[in-house]
């Protein structure tokens, strides 16, 4: 009897238990390329890999290679281990520029370019920097340098 419980038990299907997804962990490819001012497009031929793969390598959405992470400490002028924990001094300058190309933009949009003091200016710059580095480095819209500009101002 116990052998045909096991036998009826090994015909009976199974549904297959769904692996757990593994997190990818974040890497600092992106910033290290932004430091050094290497646009995506030429580190994705010096990385020897498409444009496509290098943007979802940099947003933990394709997994990356040792290789790939020796050729990028040379390319990036850094060790591999910095490319996984991050610059010591992370500065965006791309992102700080355009922050200030907008914060102006705006300001002689709204012809307050004259009204508005330099101090405020620069608060509103350092506080709109703030937020992009938290917001994926995505480049400020005219509509937030405006509404940053415009709290600068007031406080």
């Amino acid at each position: 009897m116990p052998y045909v419980s096991l036998m009826v038990a090994m015909e009976k299907k199974v549904a297959p238990i769904a692996k757990p997804k593994h997190q990818l962990q974040k890497t600092y490819l992106r910033e290290w390329r932004r430091l050094r001012g290497i646009s995506q497009e030429k580190a994705a031929v010096e990385l020897n890999v498409s444009r496509p793969l290098l943007s979802q390598i940099e947003n933990a959405k394709s997994p990356y290679t040792q290789r790939l992470l020796e050729r990028a400490s040379e390319v990036y002028g850094c060790t591999p281990t910095e490319l996984l924990c991050g610059p010591k001094h992370s500065f965006d300058f791309d992102l700080l520029f355009r922050v200030v190309v907008s914060i102006e933009e705006s300001a002689a949009k709204l012809e307050l370019s004259s009204r508005v003091s330099p101090q405020h200016k620069a608060k509103a710059i350092i506080e709109l920097y703030k937020f992009g580095s938290t917001n994926d480095s995505r480049p400020p819209t005219p509509e937030q340098a405006i509404e940053f500009l415009s709290r600068a101002q007031s406080h």
